[in-house]
C-alpha cells in the first residue's frame, strides 16, 4: 500500500474525531511504528497539514479544520484502472 493510502486514511481518522496516532497508522496497515511515524511527519513537512499533537493524549488532531489534501498525480495507467 502506497504513502498516500495511508496518509488518506490518516485525514480520514483526525477529521472524523478519532484522534489517531502512530500506533493506531501502524496497526492498521501492518507497518512500524516508525514508517507511520515517518508518514505523519511527511504530511506536516511536505503536505504542510495542521497537525497538533495533544501530548496528554498522544493523539493528533488539527489546528485548522479548513486544511484539506493535495490532489494527488495519478497517471494514466492508473485513470484506466479506476474506469
Amino acid at each position: 500500500m502506497s504513502n498516500m493510502h495511508r496518509i488518506g486514511w490518516f485525514d480520514q481518522q483526525v477529521r472524523a474525531g478519532n484522534y489517531p496516532n502512530s500506533s493506531l497508522l501502524a496497526k492498521e496497515f501492518e507497518i512500524s511504528k516508525r514508517q507511520a511515524a515517518r508518514d505523519i511527519e511527511y504530511m506536516e513537512m511536505s503536505l504542510r497539514a495542521p497537525l497538533k499533537y495533544v501530548a496528554k493524549h498522544r493523539v493528533y488532531c488539527y489546528e485548522d479544520e479548513a486544511f484539506v489534501l493535495p490532489h494527488m498525480y495519478m497517471s494514466d495507467e492508473e485513470k484506466k484502472v479506476l474506469k
